[in-house]
């Protein structure tokens, strides 16, 4: 029986820091549970290095505190005065999960779970892990180059990168 493999582009790897809910989690976990399934390169995993740093910064970007709601007057009553300070304590929480931000960028191996997994993933030993010491690389960067050469895959004029092809 022939295995079923799957190859993971880079920026899907990389939307697991743009997902908003516990589910983009749920399917890292995932694929680290298939991972002997899974074709990595030293390309994704150099990509995956070089835009993660961007990529986190929009996501706490996105982040934004809810901001104060002006309420007539006429209104006034316990339920106002709870939701101010309802929207005090969510201001203060998100700026307490902001400050998590630098320890993440700083020491992903200790505190950036995603970076964990996938990195786990990217160093796997097997014969799906290809970059420079594989035994079929030079056969590897020779059909990509074949595949540069000929457009494939279809690439952006200024795009002088043999990844996609590599990939």
């Amino acid at each position: 029986k022939v295995a079923t493999l799957l190859f993971i582009d880079t920026n899907i790897w990389l939307d697991f820091y743009r997902s908003n809910n516990e589910a983009g989690l749920s399917l890292l976990q995932r694929c680290k549970d298939l991972s002997k399934f899974i074709i990595v390169t030293d390309q994704v995993e150099m990509e995956f290095s070089k835009n993660r740093q961007e990529v986190i910064l929009g996501s706490v970007k996105a982040l934004q505190a809810p901001q104060d709601i002006t309420i007539p007057a006429f209104l006034t009553n316990d339920d106002v005065n709870d939701l101010g300070k309802q929207l005090q304590e969510a201001q203060r929480l998100v700026k307490k999960i902001k400050s998590r931000l630098p320890h993440i960028l700083e020491d992903p191996e200790s505190n950036d779970h995603v970076y964990q997994i996938c990195h786990e993933i990217f160093r796997k030993a097997d014969g799906l892990r290809f970059g420079q010491n594989h035994d079929n690389w030079k056969d590897i960067q020779e059909a990509a180059e074949t595949r540069y050469r000929s457009g494939y895959p279809p690439r952006k004029s200024s795009d002088t990168s043999m990844g996609d092809a590599v990939n």
